[in-house]
């Protein structure tokens, strides 16, 4: 059987050889600081969430501190103290947006699902952000930061597989799907709502079945200059950026 994810089959699309460091020989570089910011992020996201859940109250400056503590674990050293204001305020625009629903209700929050592909024996893997009741719809929601807003456009959340993916996982359970996007710029946050249909799922599973099929008989080769200037495994010297291995 074939484990695969968004993040294998984006990371194979977005660069073959990346994909052969990070998966094939597992290859452990230094974190980049936006990926340890946004681990940051979910985390104290989760812990928001987790005590609305618990205690019927969400105390913000517990998810804020949290934050401090897995940027730190995540990154091993803070960074220019700027990112912690940001990410302080992203925090409390998100908070703010929940708490101004009529009705938000946490009903799955940090959730792995896995199920088989069909037609072969490939098994999809993803980690569910939230699942919540939003004023009487359930809507399937992975939380996002972004260096800019411009990067979630409206033809990007009417298509993006990630989401794709996790409505497959969740049929029958959600009425919505939704990006709720952080922008380090301005420390806005933005709820990008979509839905998907049957169409959209079956042709995604055809899709994600071909690129598994094309990753198990890749030779991970090619020349992707503009990608590699911001790849760790080209920064930190595991891989020249051009050419062959």
């Amino acid at each position: 059987m074939i484990k695969t994810s968004h993040s294998k089959t984006s990371s194979y699309e977005y660069c073959p050889r990346q994909y052969y460091f990070q998966y094939v020989q597992k290859v452990r570089v230094p974190m980049s600081h936006p990926l340890a910011f946004g681990i940051a992020y979910h985390n104290a996201v989760e812990v928001f969430l987790n005590q609305w859940v618990a205690t019927g109250k969400a105390e913000r400056d517990d998810a804020k501190a949290y934050f401090e503590f897995s940027y730190l674990v995540e990154l091993g050293m803070y960074r220019d103290k700027v990112w912690l204001s940001k990410a302080h305020t992203m925090l409390d625009n998100l908070f703010n947006s929940l708490l101004a629903f009529d009705d938000f209700q946490p009903l799955k929050i940090e959730q792995f699902r896995k199920d088989m592909l069909p037609g072969g024996d490939i098994q999809f893997v993803g980690k569910l952000d939230c699942l919540a009741l939003v004023n009487g719809e359930r809507v399937l929601i992975d939380w996002k930061t972004a260096a800019d807003l411009d990067r979630y456009p409206p033809e990007k959340v009417a298509t993006d597989g990630q989401l794709t993916g996790y409505g497959w996982l969740c049929q029958g359970e959600w009425d919505k799907l939704a990006f709720v996007v952080g922008s380090k710029a301005t420390g806005q946050v933005v709820w990008l709502e979509t839905t998907r249909t049957q169409e959209q799922l079956d042709t995604w599973c055809d899709e994600t079945v071909r690129k598994v099929k094309e990753m198990q008989k890749s030779t991970f080769q090619g020349v992707y200059d503009n990608r590699c200037k911001a790849c760790d495994y080209a920064r930190y010297g595991y891989c020249q950026g051009l050419g062959d291995f």
